[in-house]
């Protein structure tokens, strides 16, 4: 978000801020995607849904990591594509989960 407002308002004053959050995204992607798999593999909950969305994970976390790669080497227009490529497959991949989330709750609730 911060840096769409920077591309906006054509400033940079943002860009400190949005420096910590690349790279706490980065770690969050990545311990995400890791956790995910864990669940994926354990939980035995297989098909076309989770396979996309672990897909998605693994997508963000090359997205992400390429987007801080392009920021270290000042890369700026690699940096922006890369990082709104992931924002948009984490978008996805938490939209593909909460369908399958709802569907959960329906189960527990109506017991069907």
């Amino acid at each position: 978000m911060l840096e769409f407002i920077s591309i906006l308002k054509k400033s940079d004053e943002y860009r400190k801020a949005s420096n910590i959050l690349l790279y706490l995204a980065v770690v969050g992607t990545i311990v995400a995607a890791i956790l995910g798999y864990i669940l994926y593999t354990n939980e035995g909950d297989e098909g076309l849904l989770m396979q996309q969305h672990l897909w998605l994970g693994i997508a963000s976390v090359v997205f992400i990591s390429s987007a801080c790669i392009a920021h270290l080497y000042q890369e700026l227009k690699s940096y922006r594509i890369f990082l709104f490529l992931s924002v948009f497959t984490v978008s996805l991949a938490g939209h593909l989960c909460a369908g399958r989330s709802v569907r959960q709750v329906v189960t527990i609730v109506t017991g069907k």
